[in-house]
């Protein structure tokens, strides 16, 4: 406060803080910054989206190959006949046979008609399971824009193959994966 005595009269003098503008203009600032860098940003963002659909995927066709095994232990080291024959003899979470990069199919609903509303690919008559080279299972390569394909094995693991080397798999030329 600051006081001045004009003509003999005191008067006071209160400042006001100018403290609300400069806020504003700042929060202006910050924003307009922000909004600059979302372009930059985005890129980035959809990459780790697609590293995180990639482990979700991976994970259903672990359960997939999972329930696999747990057939062929129920029924004396036999592989089921089909997807459907599978999911009559074992309890199935549905949920888990749609790829998370599969927007087309979306919740599954009703009865399960496994060819319909399943995202993974299953070879039932490959061998026998534990064979670590051989391919039981996969997802759809063009759900992960090209890329490739999550590839399930027979021991239970789970490998990402780019697109040639899974094609060659796929069709058992080995002269592809060069």
């Amino acid at each position: 406060m600051r006081t001045t005595t004009i003509r003999g009269v005191r008067l006071i003098r209160v400042q006001r803080k100018k403290t609300g503008a400069r806020s504003a203009l700042l929060c202006l600032i910050v924003g307009l910054a922000g909004l600059a860098a979302v372009p930059r940003l985005s890129p980035a963002l959809g990459r780790s989206r697609e590293v995180s659909q990639r482990i979700k995927c991976a994970s259903n066709l672990r359960y997939l190959g999972q329930v696999i095994h747990d057939y062929a232990n129920a029924f004396d080291g036999a592989m089921p006949s089909s997807l459907d024959a599978l999911a009559e003899a074992m309890p199935l979470d549905r949920e888990r046979l749609i790829c998370p990069n599969d927007r087309a199919r979306g919740p599954m609903t009703g009865s399960i008609v496994i060819g319909a509303n399943c995202s993974y690919l299953v070879f039932l008559d490959r061998g026998a399971l534990g064979d670590p080279g051989m391919m039981i299972g996969s997802c759809v390569p063009h759900l992960h824009e090209g890329d490739g394909a999550n590839v399930l094995f027979g021991d239970g693991s789970i490998r990402w193959e780019q697109d040639r080397v899974f094609t060659s798999m796929l069709v058992g030329d080995p002269e592809l994966e060069r």
